[in-house]
């Protein structure tokens, strides 16, 4: 006579992999969590050190609300001033720049702007926003509101929502 399973034993060995699997899917999920804050810290870590050439070369930090006179979001900002080459001095013999390179994955494009940010003397190049790992925009200010000696910068964190740099949104003044 030949020996088979019952359903009742297949339905055990069923919840327990459903429970062990459970288990496994959280424990991916954390970790995932985790890889995205410290890129989130990793990127912000970045941005500070080309904002602080910034701020050596020019002396202070730049504007978070404009770019040339013409009002932009912080975000753009971000990309304009650590992306382009700036040209110093009365006799344009020195330039300064670009402070950061930007890989595709980390921007995304801000539609119907566009800005000369190769220096070339046209407005034909797209301006973009770099995004962190829950590909939201991070938020920049300058003059500081929290960060008083500074500036301000965070990301809106794994919801998504701007919550000005508390809650779950991660910044650089705590």
């Amino acid at each position: 006579m030949k020996k088979a399973y019952t359903l009742v034993e297949v339905l055990i060995v069923m919840s327990i992999m459903g429970v062990v699997m459970a288990f496994l899917l959280n424990a991916v999920l954390k970790a995932r969590q985790k890889v995205h804050l410290s890129r989130a810290h990793l990127m912000m870590d970045s941005i500070g050190a080309a904002l602080r050439m910034y701020e050596d070369d020019f002396g202070a930090y730049p504007p978070s609300d404009e770019i040339l006179g013409i009002p932009r979001s912080s975000a753009e900002c971000l990309y304009y001033y650590l992306g382009a080459t700036f040209v110093k001095g009365v006799n344009a013999s020195r330039s300064a720049g670009p402070y950061m390179k930007f890989q595709g994955a980390e921007l995304g494009l801000t539609v119907l702007t566009a800005c000369d940010f190769d220096g070339e003397g046209s407005l034909d190049d797209d301006l973009k926003e770099i995004l962190d790992p829950w590909e939201s925009a991070y938020h920049y200010a300058y003059p500081p509101v929290n960060n008083l000696n500074t500036y301000d910068l965070y990301s809106q964190g794994p919801n998504g929502v701007n919550e000005n740099g508390d809650g779950d949104d991660v910044n650089n003044w705590e």
